[in-house]
């Protein structure tokens, strides 16, 4: 469908998500683990997000907006190595758990 609307596949990521949710709470935790680090995304209202960042000992200088993207692209610059597809065939050294934060 999108070949037929002359869409081009331009970057391909892999990636293991693990979903956790509170009862009663709106807001979804996710445990992504990535060929660059893993990565704990938090998704729902901003006032949730901060809560549950703090809890989990985050402050929000912690806090990245960025796609996967962009910080897979960062990743490469800092290592010296092109910025192709985030897949797990490459051989990277992991990064430190980051908190990626997602308006819900």
């Amino acid at each position: 469908m999108l070949a037929r609307l002359d869409f081009i596949p331009t970057f391909r990521y892999e990636k293991f998500r693990t979903e956790y949710r509170r009862p009663g709470e709106a807001g979804v935790a996710t445990l992504d683990e990535t060929p660059i680090g893993v990565y704990l995304e938090l998704e729902g209202a901003p006032r949730w997000i901060d809560r549950t960042a703090r809890r989990l000992g985050f402050a929000e200088a912690d806090y990245s907006t960025a796609s996967y993207y962009g910080l897979y692209a960062d990743y490469c610059r800092t290592h010296g190595l092109p910025v192709t597809h985030m897949t797990w065939g490459r051989p990277l050294m992991n990064q430190p758990s980051r908190c990626r934060r997602q308006p819900g």
